[in-house]
């Protein structure tokens, strides 16, 4: 995106405007892109599966944490180096993983 900044506009904001077709499409790359990250997720956590959490969920929330997080490195200026971007998204996991590590595998209730 920092090579060529047009892409963050087109794949990021543009495409919610263009048109119903594209929208469907940017949502159906989205739910692909939410399916890895349920995936990945639950193969580094695979107790979050059975405790009463939806992986759909928070792999979701993971993404558009992402996502967010790629809309402020551009209207920023693309400021930041990409590993302190690519290292601020994972510190996501790895508060997932803490969670899971102190015991919040109890169920959203106990959350």
């Amino acid at each position: 995106f920092k090579d060529d900044p047009r892409l963050m506009r087109i794949l990021f904001i543009d495409v919610f405007t263009i048109s119903d077709e594209v929208t469907r499409l940017s949502r159906r790359t989205t739910e692909s892109f939410a399916e890895l990250v349920r995936t990945m997720v639950e193969s580094l956590y695979p107790g979050l599966s059975g405790s009463g959490y939806d992986l759909r969920l928070v792999a979701h929330g993971l993404v558009g944490a992402f996502m967010n997080t790629a809309m402020h490195w551009a209207y920023g200026g693309y400021a930041e180096p990409v590993d302190v971007v690519v290292r601020n998204c994972a510190v996501m996991f790895e508060a997932l993983g803490a969670y899971v590590e102190r015991g919040g595998l109890q169920g959203p209730a106990s959350a």
